[in-house]
């Protein structure tokens, strides 16, 4: 696989991301996370490979936010780009906005269900 590059996604990226996501995240949820994005409730980045998205993590928010970290949520990859990397590149990317914050943490969200999720997150040492 190809290096994965991490930035904020482009409108015009959106449908593409949403179909790589499916069936697991419907263009719905994609479209309306890249709007919260836009009018400053999250921060919305997208992995790309071979710059094409594969995958995306949401930053900050509104709510669930403790001292001194930034909240980590809404992350998804394409299931054919899972166990590639992709994951773990955008919750790099996220400690990398903690550091340049000046936070000490990163605090993350995810369901109990989403157990390859939890395996990621606790082999990164979450």
């Amino acid at each position: 696989m190809s290096a994965v590059e991490v930035r904020e996604p482009c409108e015009s990226e959106i449908a593409a991301l949403a179909e790589v996501l499916a069936p697991g995240v419907a263009l719905e949820q994609v479209t309306q996370r890249w709007l919260e994005s836009r009018q400053g409730y999250r921060e919305m980045l997208v992995a790309l490979v071979d710059g094409e998205p594969v995958g995306t993590v949401s930053v900050g928010g509104v709510g669930h936010v403790l001292p001194n970290s930034l909240r980590l949520f809404a992350l998804d990859v394409g299931p054919a780009f899972r166990r590639m990397g992709v994951g773990t590149r955008l919750i790099r990317a996220v400690e990398g906005k903690a550091r340049e914050a000046g936070l000490a943490r990163v605090n993350l969200e995810v369901e109990m269900e989403n157990v390859e999720a939890i395996r990621l997150y606790e082999s990164l040492g979450y």
